[in-house]
């Protein structure tokens, strides 16, 4: 093992919970803020507007990905700029710690010969 995969490496998660017609837009703001992959899941629940969105309304997304802490920052303001005033859409970012650091910065990467 190398010592870059043992490291632990200071990272931000963003978790964004959106409108399933979002998925694909959101998508490409995450990939290009420099994110090197994304997890999704299909959701529900309750907020500040009461039940949560039904079969009828359409579903919802929770997307997570890890990234440096400065794409976070971009990231938060152009999901603000771009979806929250006119779709049901929050995220929030997270401090974490991750091994394997290289996988989800590029700049990381070790060089090959």
């Amino acid at each position: 093992m190398t010592a870059n995969a043992r490291r632990l490496a200071d990272f931000k998660k963003i978790t964004i919970v959106a409108e399933a017609v979002l998925l694909e837009p959101i998508k490409r703001e995450v990939i290009a803020a420099g994110a090197s992959g994304l997890t999704v899941a299909s959701v529900f629940g309750q907020g500040t507007r009461g039940l949560g969105a039904t079969t009828l309304d359409g579903e919802n997304v929770r997307i997570e990905t890890i990234v440096e802490p400065g794409a976070a920052e971009a990231l938060m303001a152009r999901l603000a700029e771009k979806f929250f005033e006119n779709y049901a859409v929050i995220a929030w970012m997270n401090d974490v710690k991750v091994m394997r650091s290289e996988k989800f910065a590029p700049s990381l990467k070790p060089k090959t010969r």
